[in-house]
Order: structure tokens, then C-alpha cells, then sequence
């Protein structure tokens, strides 16, 4: 007797009892439970069904399985896409994940409608033996010519490499983003564009350098950061030479290869072109042009006028930025030093504003080098304001004047000679005469010291006198302690000229302004209350012999 090598059937041979029980019969139950057996083992082949669900929980039914078992390979056609983590559950022996990749939940569009999908169970969760479909795997170098990719996915901090394996460009996600960027092409005459798109209504687009690195472009290029483009004739940029020029330029920029030429950047029949320089030449103040609303041509080169942009931090003017400051003199400098227009302020100056107190705030105004002015006064409450000149009468050395006090416009005393009234000498012609040698004419009221030279002839009776009148055109006007009359003053309003001779008794009439009594000048002085615009005349006499008179100054400061 002879048998099979795989199901060990009875061969019976030719010498050999047949009977039917032993050997047809047994052998056919042999094949029936080796059929049998196999039909039951959902390991050893792989069964099929259709999924039955409306969601993500796929549903299958597939006859003679009765336990999920390790290695059990199960084929389904998914009718549905899934849209989130996925489960299989088959013969309702309970819902199971789904998972590639070993422990990964399904993403969207890993299953798509009426795909055939391949799951093998491994005691826990069904894995994918499918391909996502948003997937593509290869093992080798591909190249992929005219495929289109809708939405190819890269692991996060995956990366496309270079053809020799680095890293070229590689991704980092975040979670529930809704911002991107959008790579864009472009039409002749227009680059390519990096925008910044997604969910948001307005979104920065960053440009992020490693550690202390800087965001730098190609050398002679300029980066348009300001305007709404080219379409309506709106445009920024910065641009920058070699030799340190700097521009923020509406419509222009700094040619590449001259960085000492500025160049319109578009053409436009009315823009023009205007535009700040950070630094020009090097003179280190910025400064700005405006070409007006002119027609401009792309490329080509123009010359601006540049005008200085004073602000607070430059030196002299107005204040200190950081601080909000007058500029303050330090030791060794004065007032008079100053070069710039601006406020300063110091203490213990020695040519401050008069004051009794340590400090004290001047604004400077420049004209040019031999021309200015100053205004200044003390730090308490009670000093008055001042202000001085300077001034050169060559054009080349300037002197600063004193410091003139400034608020009523009124005259008082001092011992500044402001006005000369006679520089040569007269003398009253004969004894017993009255000469009229000068006039004055105020410009405010107040009080003024008038210094006169005068002398007499010779010794004896009598004494030279000069006095001092009103010329008004009203009678007993008050002049000092005494009254002046019309018959007087009248007549030297017109048509006297100075050096004629008066017959006129001036005896109570006038101001003595001093006497000679001896040869020889004497210097006499007195006060004089004056109205602006009421003229002031002098005279001089002598009863018995001549009278000289050869100076009349007049001594004051303006308040």
C-alpha cells in the first residue's frame, strides 16, 4: 500500500484488497477536512467585502469569521472617503483602528470613494497595506515629468534635497495653521512674487535670519519695501552705494554701479520723483529733494536739489532728542561760540545774559559766520530778557554787542553811549548870545543821561551854560522842573538850522545842563526824561563872554 506525500491518501497497488470503506471513503474525508480546514483559516488566504458605513467606521461582512486573528489580511472597498482617524469592524466583532505608518491615525484623503483598501490585523489595530492616496512611496530615484501634485504632503521638518542628498528646502508645520505662503510666477516685465496668504485678513510675511545673521540681497539690487506697485505709479525703496550714500526714494534709487548718481525708477507722465538721504557725500544730516509732479523715464539719471532736514538730535537744534533738552555748555565754552541755530543752556557762563543767578538759557539764530543773533536772560522769574547782535563791518571779523534788555521798549540810564548829537565845536558867537547847536529825537519814552563838553572864554562874571528844551508845538509843556514857551521851540521845528543864532530870553525856560565858569572844558551830565518822537534841542550861551560846547552824547539801554 502506497500514499500521497502531502495528505498522506491511500494509493492501493495492484496486488492490494480494494475495499471501498478503507480506501475511496477514506481518502475523500481526508480531502473534505483538508478543504475544509483551509476555508476556515482567515490567516493563510485573504477575503473580500463591501463596507456597508455612511462615515469614517467602515462596516464589512465576511462569512466563517467568527474572531479577529493575528495576520488575518482582509480586502474591502471603501465606499466613502475618509475624512478624519478611521476604524474597520467586520461580522460586528467590534470596531478597530485603522492605522499606517504602525501607530498612525488615517489623515484626510488617506481613503478616497470606491477604493480598495488592504488591512492586516496585528492583535491590536488593523494596519494599512494599502497606499494612502495621498501618498506616494518610493524606494529608488524618480523623475517625475508633467505630474501634476495637488497637495503632496512632507513630514514635519521634512525636506526636498539637493542631488547630493542636503537639505535644499525643508518645512516646519505648526498645529491648526491658517496662514502659508504662496509662490508665485509671473508675466514678462514683472518678477515673481513670495506672498503672504491664508485665513487671516492681514498678515505679515517674516524673513527670519539665524542667530545675529542679516536679511541681505544680491549686491546692486534694491528691495521695494513701501507702494501699492507699479499699477498706479506708487513706489518705494531703499538703496545704498559703496561709499555710504543712503536713499529712501519714491520713484528713484541709487545707481548700482554710481553711487553718487540718482536714476528715476519708472516712467510716468506726472509722478516725479522725491526722496530722503540718510547720508550724502558725508555730510552725516539727512536731508530731502522733491522733483516736483514732472514726467519721469525709467533709468534715467537726474540731479536734485537736497535740502537739510533739521530735527531734535542735531547739534544746535531746537533740543536733544533723547532727552528733550537745551543743549548744554560744558567748561570752556561760551555763548558767543555758538556756530548753530538751537536753544543751550549753561551755568557760571562768563558771557551769559546780566543776572544775578548761576544759570541762564539762550536761543542762538544764525544768519551766517559774521552774522547772528541771541536771546537769552537768567533762570529766575524776575530776570529780565535780553538779546544781542553780531555783526561785521568787513564781512570778515565779527564782534558780538552788548546784551540790550528787551520788554517795554522804554529808555533807562546806563553808561552806554548810544547816539552822538555834536562832534565838532561851537560857541555862541558874541556875550549875551544864544546859539542852537543840536537836536535829538527820541524813539522812546524814558530816561537818558546826556554828557556835554563845555567851556567860556575867559575868567570873570558869568558862567557858559547849555540847556536842554522841548521842541513841541504846545505851550507849558512840562520839561523837567521847568516850562518851555511856544515863541521858544516853535521856530526850530522848520526852519531854524542847527548854528543859528537865538534872541529869545531863555531865563526859566530850560534844563541846565551844567556850566563852565573858567577856560577849559568841563564835563557836565544830567538827566533828561523824554517822550518818543518829542524832539530835544540844545543851546548854548554865555552872558559876558563866548561859550564852547564840542561834545553832546547820549547815554541809555533799551528795556
Amino acid at each position: 500500500m502506497k500514499y500521497t506525500n502531502n495528505l498522506n491518501l491511500k494509493k492501493p497497488e495492484s496486488n492490494d484488497f480494494f475495499d471501498q470503506e478503507n480506501h475511496a471513503n477514506y481518502n475523500m474525508d481526508v480531502i473534505d477536512s483538508s478543504i475544509s480546514s483551509h476555508s476556515a483559516d482567515n490567516v493563510i488566504h485573504t477575503s473580500y467585502a463591501v463596507n456597508t458605513s455612511a462615515s469614517d467606521s467602515y462596516i464589512i461582512t465576511i462569512p466563517g469569521i467568527t474572531a479577529y486573528t493575528a495576520g488575518m489580511i482582509v480586502s474591502f472597498k471603501a465606499t466613502i472617503a475618509n475624512t478624519t482617524a478611521a476604524t474597520l469592524n467586520i461580522n460586528n466583532l467590534g470596531a478597530k483602528a485603522i492605522k499606517k505608518n504602525v501607530t498612525a491615525d488615517l489623515e484626510t484623503g488617506d481613503i478616497v470613494a470606491n477604493q480598495i483598501v488592504q488591512v492586516i490585523y496585528d492583535g491590536t489595530n488593523f494596519q494599512l497595506l494599502s497606499i494612502p492616496s495621498a501618498n506616494v512611496t518610493a524606494n529608488s530615484a524618480q523623475t517625475l515629468t508633467n505630474k501634476t501634485l495637488t497637495a503632496p504632503k512632507f513630514a514635519n521638518t521634512g525636506y526636498i534635497a539637493d542631488t547630493n542628498g542636503n537639505e535644499l528646502v525643508k518645512f516646519a508645520a505648526i498645529a491648526s495653521a491658517v496662514n502659508e505662503i504662496t509662490v508665485k510666477n509671473n508675466t514678462a516685465g514683472s518678477g515673481p512674487e513670495i506672498q503672504a496668504s491664508g485665513g487671516d485678513t492681514n498678515i505679515d510675511l517674516w524673513l527670519a535670519p539665524k542667530g545675529t545673521g542679516d536679511v541681505i540681497t544680491n549686491t546692486g539690487l534694491h528691495a521695494r519695501v513701501l507702494g501699492a506697485g507699479p499699477t498706479n505709479g506708487r513706489w518705494g525703496q531703499f538703496s545704498a552705494g559703496s561709499n555710504g550714500n543712503v536713499l529712501l526714494g519714491h520713484n528713484c534709487y541709487i545707481d548700482a554701479n554710481d553711487a553718487n548718481k540718482i536714476k528715476y525708477k519708472h516712467t510716468h507722465a506726472s509722478l516725479g520723483a522725491r526722496g530722503i538721504v540718510f547720508d550724502w557725500g558725508g555730510q552725516g544730516t539727512p536731508m530731502y529733494f522733491d522733483m516736483g509732479n514732472i514726467a519721469t523715464t525709467a533709468g534715467t539719471a537726474f540731479t536734485p536739489t537736497f535740502v537739510k532736514m533739521y530735527h531734535e538730535g542735531s547739534p544746535g537744534v531746537l533740543s536733544l532728542a533723547s532727552s528733550g533738552e537745551a543743549v548744554l555748555l560744558t567748561a570752556g565754552q561760551t555763548f558767543g561760540g555758538l556756530t548753530k541755530t538751537g536753544f543751550y543752556m549753561g551755568a557760571f557762563m562768563a558771557d551769559k545774559p546780566p543776572s544775578t543767578h548761576d544759570w541762564a538759557y539762550v536761543q542762538h539764530i544764525k544768519h551766517n559766520n559774521v552774522w547772528a543773533m541771541q536771546i537769552g536772560k537768567g533762570f529766575h522769574d524776575a530776570d529780565p530778557m535780553y538779546y544781542r547782535t553780531k555783526w561785521s563791518q568787513d564781512g570778515s571779523t565779527a564782534i558780538w554787542g552788548g546784551w540790550k534788555q528787551m520788554g517795554s521798549g522804554a529808555y533807562v540810564v546806563s553808561n552806554n553811549v548810544r547816539e552822538t548829537i555834536l562832534a565838532t565845536e561851537y560857541n555862541n558867537g558874541a556875550a549875551n548870545s544864544f546859539r542852537y547847536i543840536g537836536k535829538w529825537i527820541p524813539k522812546r519814552d524814558g530816561t537818558v543821561m546826556v554828557k556835554a563838553n563845555i567851556a567860556r572864554s575867559g575868567t570873570g562874571t558869568g558862567n557858559a551854560f547849555l540847556y536842554a528844551l522841548y521842541d513841541r508845538a504846545s505851550t507849558n509843556v512840562e520839561f523837567g522842573a521847568h516850562k518851555i514857551h511856544e515863541n521858544i521851540y516853535s521856530p526850530l521845528i522848520d526852519s531854524i538850522a542847527v548854528g543859528s543864532y537865538l534872541t529869545a530870553n531863555l531865563n526859566g525856560l530850560y534844563v541846565d545842563l551844567g556850566y563852565a565858569s573858567a577856560p577849559g572844558y568841563i564835563e557836565r551830565t544830567a538827566l533828561l526824561t523824554v517822550k518818543a518822537g518829542h524832539p530835544v534841542v540844545f543851546v548854548l550861551f554865555d552872558g559876558y563872554q563866548l561859550a564852547y560846547c564840542n561834545s553832546i552824547k547820549i547815554y541809555y539801554d533799551e528795556i
